[in-house]
């Protein structure tokens, strides 16, 4: 569509409340957004000089279309547009993690003593779910730090169902052993809704309790269980006091503070739960989007997916569509959201705090960024290459003994790794341990099938031969890319340690010596991680793999256990040696197995013994 096409269309567009859909001249949708009134809101972006957009430049030299979706309210709108950026991914809207990577604790209903098992992907399964949690370090700290007083047990429900005699764990007193009957179902239940409380900051009613059990224990000369909770208050008293930033007036808050430079963003979310603070989550990413669109588009997909939605969430800057993100999160609430830019008291304390959090959260980031450059440019300068090495891909083969050949891919960006573009590859046309034709196969499909330019660099984890076994294949598919391979030192004799000055070598095309790398220079350092990071994830995965092969032949010919319930048995129950170690009750209660299923399977596994 010619520009004089598209302006017309956008002065045709209705008044109504939708989303937009920018495309370029292939059709792909590179923006999505949403509107009050699309016509207004779309016009603003072709206006002449543009409405002070920071990516007008962006619409005038990709955008070819536009499509909309017409809906009966803006709140409708903000739903369609957060599944319709899910589906496409555009290239210009934020793209924030889904929940399913942060980190929950599930709790199973469903077991007489369940444990707190943190996960990563909830699943609809009945269980409890607390958080998601942002910082999956400090979640875990805190989990050790409640089982100190409150005994729960954290074992696998595989390791719970087999076990005959206490573990260590309840010896030294960081578990009650319900596995052996030490405790009743209700004793463990009252232990374990304190020890949600506490990870729910609601400690105020539990310190009361608390500090009546322990004088009726005393007046009852129980002194061992007097100083039991006398050492749960202790902890609970601590981490209370850790948390003495106080908002006077409202329960719950989530309070997003704001900096940007450039396209550069970084969002603060201070979270106040009982009128303390709790945690702090920073984001950082890179947009075209003006303030109040690249806030809008986060939180819409902030609160997506059940996230516990707050009493009042704080903003620092107006997002575009304030009144409907209120009126959909306090319908999804059941309770009001108030949804505010605060001009004074205690909600604009919060946001200066948040605030200046999120600008030294991004100075920290820029000067970490300016570092890894200076150490891309090292880089750059000892291998030789044309240009800083901004974008690292490392391919990586791994098998045993020629047995289900695998390859990874990794990818670096400007030092870090770039993890949703990491691939991994089963080895089709090659045959055997042959790493060097393996390497051709993983590179042809690299190169040939990927839609995404060729990196600064590609690292190979290997010598001479394998740069050798590369570089027919990107001549015959015309690809230009600077190619490097990072050797270890070869050792004298089988078992030798590395002696001291042996250091790994980069050897590329062309060049006869191969370059030494000092152990302590940051880049080889980068080298190495990049290299250990493609092996570790061929390794994980050609694991994955034998873990499968080895289950599905012990399973073989068991009538109703396809691929999916067999990945499922993996999943539920912790591997194969999860899946050995289970009762029939165990594997029956993973999704999708059912009782008798469960009896087969546990029937094949146990051949050899008595069944009990």
């Amino acid at each position: 569509m010619n520009r004089a096409a598209l302006l017309a269309k956008v002065d045709a567009l209705p008044r109504e409340p939708g989303i937009y859909l920018f495309k370029d001249v292939a059709g792909e949708v590179l923006y999505v957004g949403k509107a009050k009134s699309l016509r207004e809101r779309v016009r603003g972006y072709f206006q002449p000089g543009g409405d002070g957009r920071l990516f007008v430049r962006f619409i005038e030299q990709r955008v070819a279309d536009v499509d909309i979706v017409v809906t009966h309210s803006e709140k409708e709108a903000l739903l369609l547009e957060n599944n319709v950026i899910k589906i496409h991914q555009p290239r210009y809207n934020i793209r924030l993690k889904d929940d399913k990577s942060f980190l929950q604790l599930r709790i199973d209903g469903k077991h007489p003593f369940p444990a707190i098992v943190p996960v990563r992907r909830p699943r609809k399964d009945g269980a409890r779910y607390l958080g998601p949690y942002a910082s999956a370090r400090a979640i875990r700290t805190t989990l050790r730090m409640v089982r100190t007083v409150f005994p729960l047990r954290d074992c696998r429900d595989s390791e719970f169902a087999n076990r005959t005699r206490p573990c260590l764990k309840h010896q030294i007193g960081m578990c009650c052993a319900p596995c052996v009957g030490k405790v009743t179902p209700e004793q463990y239940a009252e232990l374990l809704e304190s020890a949600v409380r506490v990870l729910q900051g609601d400690t105020g009613q539990l310190l009361e309790r608390l500090q009546t059990d322990m004088s009726d224990a005393a007046a009852k000369l129980e002194y061992e269980r007097a100083a039991v909770l006398r050492d749960r208050i202790s902890f609970l008293s601590t981490s209370t006091e850790a948390q003495a930033v106080e908002i006077q007036r409202f329960a719950d808050r989530d309070a997003f503070g704001f900096h940007r430079r450039g396209r550069r963003v970084e969002l603060c979310l201070l979270e106040f739960r009982g009128g303390k603070l709790l945690t702090s989550h920073p984001f950082s990413f890179q947009t075209d989007l003006p303030d109040d669109e690249a806030l809008s588009t986060f939180l819409g997909a902030w609160y997506a997916g059940g996230r516990p939605l707050p009493d009042e969430v704080l903003l620092a800057v107006p997002a575009y569509a304030l009144d409907a993100f209120a009126e959909l999160w306090s319908e999804r609430r059941g309770k009001p959201v108030r949804v505010v830019v605060p001009r004074g008291g205690a909600g604009q304390r919060a946001i200066e705090m948040a605030n200046r959090n999120a600008e030294l959260a991004l100075k920290t980031a820029r000067d970490q960024e300016s570092i890894e450059l200076r150490v891309l440019e090292d880089v750059k300068r000892r291998l030789g290459l044309s240009q800083s090495p901004r974008r690292i891909e490392c391919i990586d083969i791994s098998h045993l003994q020629g047995g289900e050949p695998v390859a990874s891919l990794i990818v670096f960006v400007d030092g870090r790794p770039e993890k949703s573009e990491y691939r991994r590859f089963r080895v089709r046309t090659t045959a055997g341990n042959d790493d060097f034709g393996a390497m051709r196969e993983i590179v042809r499909r690299r190169f040939r099938s990927s839609r995404s330019a060729p990196p600064d660099l590609l690292l190979l984890d290997g010598g001479r031969p394998q740069i050798a076994a590369v570089v027919g294949v990107l001549q015959e598919l015309g690809v230009v890319v600077e190619l490097a391979g990072i050797v270890k030192p070869e050792r004298r004799g089988r078992g030798l340690a590395l002696q001291v000055g042996e250091v790994d070598h980069v050897v590329r095309p062309g060049v006869a010596d191969p370059i030494a790398l000092p152990p302590d220079d940051e880049a080889c350092f980068l080298l190495q991680r990049v290299r250990d990071e493609a092996h570790r994830f061929a390794i994980s995965y050609h694991r994955q793999l034998r873990s499968r092969g080895a289950l599905r032949g012990e399973l073989a010919g068991i009538d109703g256990l396809g691929a999916k319930r067999v990945r499922a048995l993996l999943i539920g129950l912790g591997g194969l040696r999860g899946v050995k170690a289970a009762s029939r009750e165990q594997i029956a209660a993973v999704a999708g197995i059912g009782e008798a299923l469960a009896e087969r399977v546990w029937q094949q596994l146990h051949r050899s013994r008595p069944a009990d």
